[in-house]
């Protein structure tokens, strides 16, 4: 009598599976950081707020992070800060997180409270000569922009991941 050799083959189409998931998702969230921080520096479809750019260093101080991996930062001709580019998340492994980090003292003491308001509460003289300087700056534009185009994100995401999983 034949002996029968057994031979699992499920096994080793779940880690090609997992892998290739695993791939498509960070492909597909390093496309979503990019998108989100692009929107976050000059604004989108859905939310035209931006940073204030009478000196440039917030807007020119993004960067975006997929885990720690640095991905990108705000190009020069955005504004005069700058990025930073390594940092360490502080959430568990096995998530995907996008960081996206202003590297300025004061981004969130001045732009992430309610109470700042774009050229002063009394306006600046550079407000009282231009008044368009501020026209679609405003504090809380990172939260803006993911609740108004957090749709469109995730359908970036859908289309990445079904691009980069159902490849060949």
């Amino acid at each position: 009598m034949k002996k029968m050799k057994v031979v699992n083959t499920l096994t080793s189409g779940l880690e090609k599976l997992q892998y290739s998931e695993k791939t498509a998702n960070e492909k597909a969230c390093i496309k979503v950081a990019l998108q989100l921080l692009n929107y976050c520096a000059v604004g989108s479809p859905n939310e035209p707020t931006m940073p204030p750019i009478l000196t440039g260093y917030l807007r020119g101080s993004g960067s975006v992070f997929v885990n720690n991996k640095f991905i990108s930062a705000t190009p020069k001709v955005n504004g005069k800060g700058e990025p930073l580019r390594s940092f360490s998340p502080l959430f568990s492994k096995g998530h995907t997180v996008i960081s996206i980090i202003y590297n300025t003292p004061y981004a969130a003491r001045w732009h992430e409270s309610y109470g700042w308001t774009p050229g002063g509460k009394t306006p600046s003289i550079a407000k009282q000569n231009n008044p368009n300087i501020t026209r679609n700056v405003g504090n809380k534009w990172v939260t803006k922009h993911l609740n108004a185009d957090s749709k469109d994100l995730m359908y970036l995401y859908q289309v990445t991941m079904n691009k980069e999983f159902f490849k060949g």
